[in-house]
């Protein structure tokens, strides 16, 4: 689940709303807020203006954000002065009437009341809720509190809360650390159920350049983030520059945007010095990279998403029942092809081929078991789901005398796979006589079969959805491993996995046999993080500046960290990169099991950010 919040309204992120092809499942607009008499008016924004937008984009929930104008509000309606609460209750129980395109409000609450009030604020909270929900059973109500513990902060108590909420929305400050969040994600799934719990963060960064620190609007986070902005002339991706310390081992919460301005980073090593105090000055230091890569994609041929029924002209179905697919109850944007059988690219016929599918069996539409696959000619590699493995047949049918090989590898079922759904991926190279199947990019069949060739395409035994298919080319594709970074005159190419058999032109190997497995396919270039030792670099003085540049030689290659020093200490530079954030959003939902991620701001950012969660 993802969330935002609209602080304001401009003529760029109107378009932006209208044309993005996928917006956050809730979208809160601050629009609305109550002062020391109880009453709620409108402040900041102007509905007519997104009203159109709300009318149109059904797919999102749109929910109205109340919030207090200053302390002095908060109080007033905390202890009903002049019968304030009252008035604020009264002005929510009218809000679907007043605001009829909206289906959930949002309560939005600052205060730094003391601990003597915290039944009060209960109260508060609960009849708001009641209040809303008896107007509007169905509307969504979400519940804004600060991301901070209840030791420290004096007005909540998720003992109290939990119940009169849909979701919660933890909000952090810009600066938080991620031991914080732990801490407080932790206490707050103790006391709301995790799926109802969401991870908010705050829409303004942090630039850090040399001359200090300042504020930045999320459009310019976002695009750090997403790597379509770059720090300075030759940085590809915003980093930070520090000396050994512990307390900077911590992760700062992004989005943060870090830039020293000068074009290029800056490693300084701090003095050494030894047990006793005395200065060290070593003569060489070493150097190591952590650094990112990612597997290689073949050239395509063919690709297809299935997101418009006219593309199953390019297929034949002779023997098969297919046809493409939405989500029936509207609420999410995925589609899938649907059916059974046979379904034929009919474009090319293909002796040597790449081969990608990416499909999911969801456990609501059928009863039955059996294979789903990709076939060529007389060559079938499927995933066999009673048996939970991957099999290769060469034959006329599907059956065991025609059976070679199989690896067993799990396979998720579905019970909803527009909201959650399990996707598995069937990936496979043949050349010649030879096939190679891949199981998380790593070759995990090499198998022996009879020469064959034919079209392409998907064969499923029983009903199953594909969400992608791939057609590649097999003896060619691009290389995502290799970085250029020159440190105080010394350059090193890092990354560039040894080849035999292949010619490079600089963007693309050609591969003139098997030699791909091992070496030109290496099994570590699936994203994880990757150490390389550099020996030692001499020419740097401790307490002087050592410049660093580094230069991206391939795509989807990244620097993580550089760290220079020795067994006393070092400098490192940490680079911040569009990953950070996917994996912070992985982490809590997948590893905490929260529900998911809300954003304060939203504004005209790049709209593939949404596609990061």
């Amino acid at each position: 689940m993802t969330m935002a919040w609209i602080n304001t309204i401009s003529t760029g992120l109107i378009e932006w709303l209208s044309s993005a092809q996928a917006l956050p499942a809730m979208i809160a607009v601050r629009c609305l807020a109550f002062d020391a008499s109880g009453h709620i008016s409108l402040y900041n924004l102007d509905l007519d203006a997104i009203q159109p937008i709300i009318s149109a984009r059904t797919d999102t929930r749109w929910l109205l954000s109340v919030s207090n104008t200053d302390e002095a509000a908060f109080v007033a309606v905390r202890d009903n002065t002049n019968g304030a609460k009252d008035t604020l209750l009264s002005d929510v129980r009218s809000l679907r009437s007043l605001y009829p395109l909206f289906k959930g409000l949002d309560i939005r609450i600052t205060s730094a009341s003391d601990s003597t009030h915290r039944l009060a604020v209960c109260d508060l909270f609960t009849d708001l809720f009641l209040q809303y929900k008896h107007a509007y059973t169905a509307g969504h109500f979400n519940l804004t509190l600060p991301a901070t513990l209840e030791s420290e902060c004096s007005w909540v108590d998720r003992a109290l809360f939990a119940g009169y909420c849909n979701t919660v929305s933890l909000l952090y400050h810009a600066d938080g650390k991620m031991e914080q969040i732990e801490a407080v994600l932790r206490e707050a799934t103790a006391w709301y159920s995790p799926g109802t719990v969401l991870l908010g963060l705050l829409g303004a960064g942090r630039m850090y350049t040399a001359t200090g620190a300042s504020d930045v609007p999320f459009s310019t986070a976002a695009g750090f983030l997403l790597g379509t902005v770059s720090c300075a002339d030759g940085q590809p991706c915003a980093a930070f520059a520090g000396h050994l310390d512990t307390a900077e081992y911590r992760t700062v919460l992004l989005p943060h945007v870090y830039d020293y301005a000068s074009g290029s980073a800056t490693l300084r090593l701090h003095a050494l010095v030894d047990r006793d105090g005395n200065d060290l000055t070593p003569t060489a230091f070493h150097l190591l990279i952590i650094m990112r890569r990612y597997p290689p994609t073949p050239v395509a041929y063919w690709y297809d998403s299935f997101s418009d029924y006219s593309t199953l002209g390019n297929y034949n179905a002779d023997d098969g029942e297919y046809g493409t697919e939405n989500d029936p109850d509207g609420e999410s944007s995925l589609h899938y092809l649907a059916g059974k059988g046979e379904l034929l690219y009919s474009g090319a016929s293909f002796s040597n081929f790449y081969a990608r599918l990416v499909f999911l069996e969801p456990a609501d539409r059928t009863s039955n078991f059996g294979k789903t696959g990709i076939r060529c000619g007389t060559l079938y590699v499927v995933y066999n789901d009673p048996y939970k493995r991957i099999e290769i047949y060469q034959g006329p049918y599907l059956n065991a005398q025609y059976l070679l090989t199989t690896f067993d590898v799990p396979l998720e079922r579905t019970d909803d796979p527009y909201t959650a759904p399990h996707l598995f991926i069937l990936e496979l190279r043949k050349r010649g006589t030879t096939v190679t199947v891949y199981y998380g990019g790593r070759p995990v069949i090499t198998q022996t079969v009879s020469a064959t060739s034919g079209n392409v395409g998907i064969v499923s035994d029983y009903t199953v959805l594909v969400s992608e298919f791939v057609i590649g080319d097999a003896y060619r594709y691009d290389a995502h491993e290799c970085i250029r970074m020159d440190l105080s005159g010394q350059s090193y190419l890092l990354g560039r996995v040894n080849r035999t058999g292949a010619a490079w032109n600089g963007s693309v190997f050609t591969l003139s046999s098997l030699s791909e497995e091992p070496d030109s396919r290496s099994v570590v270039l699936e994203g994880q993080l990757e150490c390389l030792s550099q020996g030692t670099v001499e020419g740097i003085v401790c307490g002087s500046n050592a410049p660093l540049t580094v230069t991206p030689v391939d795509t989807g290659a990244e620097l993580v960290m550089a760290c220079l020093g020795d067994s006393r200490g070092c400098a490192y530079l940490v680079f911040r990169t569009s990953l950070d954030l996917q994996e912070l959003y992985n982490h809590v939902v997948y590893g905490l099991g929260i529900g998911g991620l809300a954003l304060d701001g939203l504004g005209s950012e790049d709209p593939s950010f949404w596609n990061l969660v």
